[in-house]
C-alpha cells in the first residue's frame, strides 16, 4: 500500500492503539507515517490524555525522538497541505511552536485496551504558541 502512496496515521483514540500491535509494526520495519491523537471528551482523561503522551508512547516503543517529532509535525503538515510552511520553523511560516522537554523518571503509559507500561522517559509540553500567541491551558 505504501508503494502506491497510501500513508498510515497512528490516530490514537479510545479504542485504536495497542502497545503489542504497535511493537509488531515497528519490529517489522513498518512505522506510521504520521502521529496524531483522536482526542475528545471521553479519552482526554485516558488513555490518550494529550499529544505529548501519544508521542511518548512511540518513544517508549523505540522510535527515535527525531522520528517522533517528524511524524508529529512536518509529516502531518505536508499531508494536510493547507498552509505553506506549517510544521516547520522557516522564516515566514505560521507562528506555531510547541516547546517540549524530555523528562526522565518512571511514567505509566496506557494503551486503548488499558495495557500499562512503565516508561523511563516522557515528552512534556512546556509552552505552546499558536498563531504567534501563547496558549494557556489545554489546546
Amino acid at each position: 500500500m505504501r508503494v502506491r502512496g497510501v500513508l498510515f496515521d497512528l490516530g490514537h483514540g479510545l479504542g485504536s492503539f495497542n502497545f503489542a500491535e504497535a511493537r509488531k509494526c515497528l519490529d517489522a520495519g513498518f512505522p506510521v507515517d504520521t502521529i496524531s491523537s483522536d482526542i475528545y471528551q471521553r479519552n482526554i482523561e485516558g488513555p490518550v490524555y494529550d499529544m505529548p503522551t501519544t508521542m511518548s508512547k512511540l518513544l517508549y516503543l523505540g522510535m527515535s525522538l527525531d522520528d517522533v517529532l517528524l511524524r508529529s509535525t512536518a509529516n502531518p503538515a505536508k499531508v494536510i497541505g493547507r498552509v505553506e510552511g506549517l510544521g516547520t520553523l522557516r522564516v515566514g511560516a505560521p507562528g506555531d511552536v510547541a516547546v517540549l522537554a524530555i523528562e526522565d523518571g518512571q511514567f505509566r503509559l496506557v494503551d486503548s485496551q488499558r495495557n500499562a507500561v512503565i516508561a523511563k522517559q516522557r515528552i512534556a509540553c512546556r509552552l505552546t504558541i499558536c498563531r504567534g500567541k501563547r496558549v494557556v491551558g489545554r489546546v
